[in-house]
């Protein structure tokens, strides 16, 4: 089941978070050893709404896929959006899951009013989920080389963005 997370989801959302930052670490600017503070979590849940939220893909009780949206406030860049943290456990991989939420998530932030742009940045060493943003629609813009070194290993990050 799809749907959006709400307060209550916290916990879930947590442990998902920390699991994706293990287990793709060259995926995410964050790290695993940074944690995830639970109180801030919490207040940044209290704030979400129609152009800040996280759409979740669960089985049962276990939330096993996430992504992000938020929609820039200030008012000469009002017109874009980015998506953040997409992450499908590995064992559900290869079953369109990340496409599912990933169109449940576009499809949300289409009903924000003078939304015109949604960007996203993805490392070069994430093949399927580059493959995933090309078949959507998303189109590269431009590559920052080097634009994190993980454990030595340099990662490109590739920009990319989808106009509505």
């Amino acid at each position: 089941m799809i749907r959006l997370l709400n307060p209550l989801d916290v916990d879930e959302f947590i442990r998902i978070r920390l699991e994706s930052l293990k287990v793709d670490p060259l995926a995410f600017g964050s790290a695993y050893e940074e944690g995830v503070d639970r109180e801030v979590t919490i207040k940044r849940f209290e704030q979400h709404n129609e152009a800040n939220f996280i759409v979740g893909y669960w089985e049962g009780k276990k939330l096993q896929g996430i992504v992000g949206f938020i929609q820039h406030t200030r008012p000469k860049i009002k017109h874009k959006g980015f998506i953040w943290g997409m992450y499908v456990d590995s064992s559900l991989r290869g079953k369109g899951i990340g496409r599912e939420l990933l169109v449940a998530c576009l499809e949300k932030a289409k009903q924000i009013e003078g939304l015109q742009k949604i960007s996203l940045s993805v490392t070069h060493t994430q093949a399927p989920a580059l493959h995933l943003y090309q078949q959507i629609g998303f189109q590269e813009y431009g590559r920052e080389r080097c634009s994190m070194l993980v454990d030595g290993i340099p990662c490109n990050e590739i920009f990319m963005d989808y106009f509505l």
